[in-house]
């Protein structure tokens, strides 16, 4: 009978944490959530205390951007368009688009959140309709940190802690972890999609794209991390701090022949599932520091 209760309780706590709604709980902050039961990023105008409840140490905020700026065989990327893979035969992409998150600036110790989840998406085509949100190959923070940093942390998925949690419907429309419109979710699994990459190869080189190519990766164990030297990025007061990046496509094959089984996954177990896990440190692998800019 001991046991039962006990396993009651702990029946009862899990499930109490799950139907937790993440969201900002300050309400010293311009998004605050009344609804909020678990942390969830803030943002603030200038010279509001970052910590709530915390009035004794005012910080300074500037905006920050990151762009993602895709390249294949040395010229701009964009979707539907002829590109070499890594064994000079053409391929093109119709999707792509990966969540990033846990987005920081760090000096030591001192790590300033960027951007807790974002979702990146290289389809410039106009929704069709209005109330579809729409989301771009970069992202903006109004309210980040000041400072003089040395390190860019970024981490390629959701979050697991987040990604476990997969409350996709309690989340606004337009947040990148809402999957109603931007597909980004397994149901069956209930967890979400990190990357969704869907497209053409032609195996033989006679300019038929005759072989179909997409890579599905989810799953927490294959949340990736990458730290990007910075070079003294800066945050400034009432500035925006663009953050150019450079991710070069063909990088994601690398280790991989997408002419065979190698091409195609949906994380399965097995080797569709090593598949999916090399893609994925791919993607981690193949962006580079491009250049810094302040306005």
């Amino acid at each position: 009978m001991r046991f039962l209760i006990l396993a009651s309780i702990v029946i009862s706590i899990l499930s109490s944490c799950q139907s937790k709604i993440t969201g900002c709980m300050d309400p010293k902050a311009s998004n605050y959530d009344p609804f909020a039961e678990r942390y969830g990023e803030c943002t603030y105008a200038p010279d509001v205390p970052v910590v709530p409840g915390d009035t004794t140490k005012p910080k300074n905020y500037g905006s920050v951007k990151f762009v993602f700026n895709a390249e294949a065989n040395g010229k701009p990327f964009s979707l539907n368009e002829n590109f070499k893979d890594n064994k000079n035969r053409n391929f093109l992409f119709s999707i792509f688009k990966f969540y990033v998150s846990n987005v920081k600036f760090v000096v030591g110790s001192n790590k300033v959140l960027v951007k807790d989840v974002a979702l990146l998406d290289y389809d410039t085509s106009t929704p069709a309709s209005p109330g579809i949100p729409r989301f771009y190959s970069y992202f903006e923070s109004d309210s980040v940190e000041v400072g003089e940093f040395s390190d860019i942390y970024l981490g390629f998925g959701v979050d697991p802690e987040l990604n476990e949690e997969y409350r996709n419907t309690s989340y606004p429309t337009e947040h990148p972890l809402n999957t109603t419109y931007n597909k980004m979710g397994w149901g069956w699994a209930g967890k979400y999609i990190f990357t969704m990459v869907e497209g053409r190869l032609d195996t033989d080189s006679n300019t038929i794209y005759d072989e179909s190519i997409f890579w599905h990766t989810g799953l927490s164990e294959l949340y990736r991390f990458a730290v990007i030297p910075a070079n003294g990025v800066k945050v400034l007061k009432g500035q925006t701090t663009t953050v150019n990046l450079k991710l070069d496509v063909v990088k994601l094959f690398e280790g991989l022949d997408i002419g065979t089984f190698e091409g195609k996954t949906h994380t399965e177990e097995g080797a569709p599932k090593v598949v999916a896990s090399t893609f994925q440190t791919n993607l981690s692998r193949a962006v580079s520091l491009q250049g810094i800019t302040y306005e």
